[in-house]
């Protein structure tokens, strides 16, 4: 099953699909430009996600799948391409959502934030949060201020 798994994560690359969805009761999904695209004829059955998981997950992984109903965790394929996934119950069987991730940090520019957020590494104190739809760059707003001579924590917690 894993070789499947990494042939469907190879396409999702190939189609710049930015997330994929399997689950143990319909075809594959690609997500394209926003738009869902079906994996027609290639539908998974319970068992095979439960190869899949068991090819996937370790002990103490699986352990805390079943404890919590869900599970993050990120996957390598050998081209080192780079993925989260996010295992949970769907109509109580195993379901997966991937989304590559970048492997290059945006400059700031090519984000086309407004201009007012550049001024965030210069203010002293209060709170402030950064939100936005999946891919508008939340994550790499705080790469961009790598300034030695200036420190601040970046809480991050992502819900998609």
């Amino acid at each position: 099953m894993i070789a499947i798994f990494e042939s469907l994560l190879q396409e999702s690359i190939d189609r710049k699909a930015s997330d994929l969805h399997i689950s143990a009761t319909k075809p594959p999904y690609l997500r394209c430009h926003g738009e869902l695209i079906s994996k027609k004829n290639e539908a998974w059955t319970p068992s095979g996600m439960e190869s899949l998981l068991n090819e996937l997950l370790n002990d103490q992984q699986r352990q805390a799948f079943e404890r919590e109903r869900s599970l993050d965790l990120a996957y390598s394929l050998k081209s080192n391409d780079r993925f989260r996934l996010n295992l949970f119950y769907e109509r109580n069987t195993p379901a997966l959502a991937v989304r590559r991730l970048n492997d290059q940090i945006q400059d700031y520019e090519s984000l086309n934030l407004p201009p007012v957020l550049d001024k965030i590494p210069e203010l002293t104190d209060g709170l402030v949060l950064i939100t936005g739809p999946t891919g508008s760059g939340k994550s790499n707003h705080p790469c961009r201020h790598d300034r030695q001579d200036q420190s601040y924590q970046a809480l991050s917690h992502h819900h998609d």
